[in-house]
């Protein structure tokens, strides 16, 4: 009985550390900019499932760009670059304004979102 209290005792302690590891691994990665710069683009209109795919694609052929997300949602565009890559708010715009929306706004932030 001791022996399997003891088992039980020193998985529970592995899981604990590993996952405080984890975290802080992750909060380290996160200060030291591993996260890329990233773009927020708020647009005008309701985005449909084809739309959000162009959107996606047309920024992915962008050498700048490491990915793009659109999120239907909150009718946004989240842009991660490569890094120290960038692009222009015209070319966005642009970009954008070919798959039948406007640009509300351009959010540009050096770590990530919140």
């Amino acid at each position: 009985m001791i022996k399997i209290c003891e088992k039980i005792f020193f998985f529970i302690f592995v899981f604990v550390f590993f996952n405080f590891l984890g975290g802080m691994i992750f909060d380290k990665a996160f200060e030291s900019k591993i996260i890329p710069d990233s773009i927020r683009v708020e647009i005008d209109g309701t985005l449909c499932s084809f739309c959000v795919d162009g959107l996606e694609r047309s920024f992915a052929k962008q050498e700048s760009v490491r990915t793009a997300l659109v999120v239907p949602s909150n009718k946004g565009i989240d842009i991660y670059l490569n890094k120290d890559m960038s692009i222009e708010d015209e070319k966005i715009k642009s970009i954008v304004k070919k798959a039948g929306y406007n640009v509300k706004e351009i959010k540009r932030n050096e770590k990530s979102f919140k």
